[in-house]
């Protein structure tokens, strides 16, 4: 009987010392670290919009298609498209990757728009940490009917 509770008595001395060597150099004791938090957003370049900028629109039909470039280092998780429309309202365009860069249509056909009337697209890149950039603004105005001057 004594010779188990010697062993148990070592096995329990090596325990604590090792413990306290570990905490006293700071390198156990808790979790690992784990990589390091992703910190840098997307980057979004050559955004642009067809028909190109400046972009006369008809006043019914013709759809928009909004492309970018966007990159990340650790990933892309999503790019969308956002239209300000003359009263301020939005519309969420999805874009999808396709080769190098990110496309989507603006459905337009069908949306009566008034001459003159302008409307701002930006898009926004997030990644999966949720750090988001957004381009700069495009604006795209509608044309006026042959023949009339814009308003």
């Amino acid at each position: 009987m004594r010779k188990k509770k010697i062993i148990l008595a070592r096995t329990a001395g090596v325990g604590l010392a090792l413990m306290l060597a570990l905490l006293v150099c700071g390198c156990g004791g808790g979790s690992s670290p784990g990589p390091a938090a992703d910190t840098t957003a997307p980057t979004i370049s050559a955004a642009s919009v067809a028909p190109a900028l400046p972009t006369l629109l008809q006043p019914v039909g013709e759809n928009v298609t909004i492309q970018a470039t966007v990159n990340d280092d650790v990933g892309v998780a999503s790019v969308t498209a956002t239209v300000t429309k003359p009263d301020s309202s939005t519309e969420t365009v999805t874009m999808t990757h396709v080769g190098s860069a990110y496309t989507g249509t603006w459905q337009t056909a069908g949306q009566a728009k008034a001459a003159g009337s302008s409307y701002t697209i930006v898009i926004t890149a997030k990644d999966a940490a949720n750090n988001t950039k957004t381009s700069s603004a495009m604006t795209v105005t509608v044309e006026s009917p042959p023949g009339q001057p814009p308003p």
